[in-house]
């Protein structure tokens, strides 16, 4: 737990409300807190504490308290991300065909079946080639691709009778 609390106090805060806000002090509080698990705090004395050390107004303290929970919202994603490329690649599946980016499409597809099929065969490896086989279903459909579409579709139909197959036998 404490080394996910330092990469988040070290995570790249984007300038996404202003390029002048300062979250240290906040983050140096709670991060003394942390340390006790905020053991005799509830959110009143949490804010009282903050707000006496701060010495800001209770509104520019709920700001930057909001602020801070978009960020730790993107570090967590980030870091979901990270350790998980499958749903990493499944993300970027999902906005390559938004944006009818075929070629990244099918780089991101190739790359992630092959890693998936060389895989440990077990549920989550066909939940996984099942959703990207369904993608690439629907991408070569509206590509108009239509017997690349007929190929994936009917893979996909063999990956979901695996995938049942699998589930039932675990």
């Amino acid at each position: 737990m404490k080394k996910s609390w330092w990469n988040l106090l070290n995570f790249p805060r984007p300038n996404i409300f202003s390029k002048t806000r300062e979250y240290s002090g906040i983050l140096i509080l709670l991060s003394e807190l942390h340390k006790t698990n905020f053991k005799g705090y509830d959110n009143n004395t949490l804010l009282h504490h903050l707000l006496k050390n701060l010495k800001v107004g209770k509104l520019t303290l709920q700001n930057r308290m909001s602020e801070l929970y978009k960020i730790l919202e993107m570090f967590l994603m980030t870091k979901r991300l990270e350790q998980n490329p499958e749903d990493r690649s499944e993300l970027l599946l999902n906005i390559y065909f938004e944006k009818r980016s075929g070629k990244l499409f099918s780089y991101v597809y190739n790359f992630t079946e092959n890693i998936i099929k060389n895989k440990k065969f077990d549920s989550n490896s066909l939940g996984y080639l099942y959703e990207i086989q369904r993608l690439a279903a629907m991408n070569n459909f509206s590509l108009g691709n239509y017997e690349d579409y007929r190929k994936l579709f009917s893979g996909k139909m063999k990956t979901r009778h695996l995938f049942c197959d699998d589930y039932l036998l675990h």
